[in-house]
């Protein structure tokens, strides 16, 4: 779930830009074969400033497994030390998309 969501919003950043994880509340709600394909849907439900929130949900080929809220952080990717990760500037817009990642299969 934290790939997906990584992977959804990296396509939207500018090149000196990168995401990274800062928090997972994960629910796992059923278990999953080893080989069976899962299938994940994650949307960006929140940004305050360069704090994004997801709401990930996984499927495997039964039922659904789980699912989380995620946290990223937008940082300058050639900052060796950011500081502007502890920063949380900027006001609370909330998305009225969704975008479902169904390109990956995560075994």
């Amino acid at each position: 779930m934290e790939r997906a969501s990584a992977e959804l919003i990296n396509r939207f950043l500018d090149n000196d830009q990168q995401s990274v994880g800062i928090s997972m509340n994960l629910q796992h709600s059923a278990a999953t074969p080893l080989g069976i394909s899962v299938r994940v849907r994650t949307e960006l439900i929140e940004r305050d400033g360069k704090k994004l929130t997801f709401k990930a949900e996984a499927w495997d080929l039964v039922e659904k497994i789980g699912e989380a809220i995620h946290e990223r952080f937008i940082i300058n990717a050639e900052t060796s030390q950011e500081t502007q990760f502890l920063q949380n500037s900027g006001r609370t817009v909330k998305c009225s998309y969704s975008v479902q990642c169904l390109a990956h299969t995560y075994m």
